[in-house]
């Protein structure tokens, strides 16, 4: 369900979309050890999701409805999903993490190593996340990320266009507005 905030914040970020900066073109290390640019989805949006990391059932739910949208959204919207250091994930837990993403959930969407996503890392933040969440660096924005399950949506040109709590549940009727956002 699509609540009250979410649709004005989509309402709003529809209305500044082509005013904001764009993302910065960053490498991202996936779990699979392959380097992925930003710039190669030039003229396709890009969801950037903070992912769970622990091995919970419910963890594990909301990650087979991600993996099911993303299947359903794919040709659309490119997703990229980071596991945050500040949400529990580890270097020393890639492997079992990595097998439970692959393996035992069939996440088949791009998963980044783990990433230092929220403000109170300082200046371990990495760029792509400080410009996700510094207004005066994406034109939109600035807030923090609370914990995993953040959404972040780049139209067609890498500007920010959407920001999603990780209570906000990705519906048909949202996947919609996603995919049908102006350019």
């Amino acid at each position: 369900m699509i609540t009250k905030i979410t649709v004005l914040l989509l309402l709003f970020m529809n209305q500044l979309g082509a005013n904001g900066q764009t993302a910065p073109d960053s490498y991202l290390q996936t779990l699979s050890d392959d380097s992925i640019k930003l710039s190669q989805f030039q003229g396709k949006k890009v969801m950037i999701i903070v992912l769970p990391v622990s091995h919970t059932a419910e963890d594990s739910i909301i990650l087979v409805n991600l993996e099911t949208t993303y299947q359903q959204y794919k040709d659309s919207v490119v997703f990229i999903g980071v596991p945050s250091y500040e949400d529990g994930y580890a270097d020393s837990l890639s492997t079992d993490t990595k097998a439970w993403y692959r393996d035992t959930l069939h996440l088949t969407f791009a998963i980044t190593k783990g990433m230092y996503t929220h403000n109170r890392s300082g200046s371990e933040q990495v760029f792509l996340f400080r410009w996700l969440t510094t207004e005066t660096m994406n034109g939109h924005f600035g807030a923090d990320i609370t914990t995993h399950g953040q959404k972040f949506v780049l139209n067609e040109h890498g500007e920010l266009h959407g920001v999603y709590s990780e209570t906000t549940m990705l519906s048909t009727k949202l996947m919609g507005i996603i995919v049908g956002m102006d350019n």
